[in-house]
């Protein structure tokens, strides 16, 4: 099972951060808006996955009723981008680190970690 690392330890793993699509579009501007941004990330992933919504209106959507900042840094992907980067993270079976700048506090790589475990075990 995958499981999230940082980036300032290790460039060994996936990159997950906003330099790639799987990056999370809402800026953390103060630390204890953590859990919020990380919520958002997960309504911005269910919208794309399951409710087939382009990133670039979900992640809008979500701004606008949580009162959230879209990160300038953000790749904007469109919904097959996003999709064909979350398909070469989630098709393997074999444990991998997904990176980020956050680990070991929460993170929206532990989204695509529930994702993943979600497929396999199914």
């Amino acid at each position: 099972m995958p499981t999230p690392g940082n980036l300032r330890d290790t460039l060994k793993g996936i990159l997950c951060d906003r330099s790639t699509y799987l990056g999370n579009p809402f800026e953390l501007k103060r630390e204890k808006d953590r859990d919020k941004v990380c919520d958002a990330f997960d309504q911005y992933f269910d919208l794309i996955v399951r409710q087939n919504l382009e990133p670039i209106l979900a992640a809008d959507q979500i701004r606008l009723a949580q009162n959230l900042t879209i990160a300038l840094s953000w790749k904007r992907p469109n919904r097959q981008q996003f999709l064909k980067s979350l398909a070469s993270i989630t098709s393997s079976e074999d444990s991998d680190t997904y990176l980020c700048c956050c680990h070991p506090k929460r993170c929206h790589v532990q989204t695509y970690i529930n994702h993943w475990h979600q497929k396999i075990s199914v």
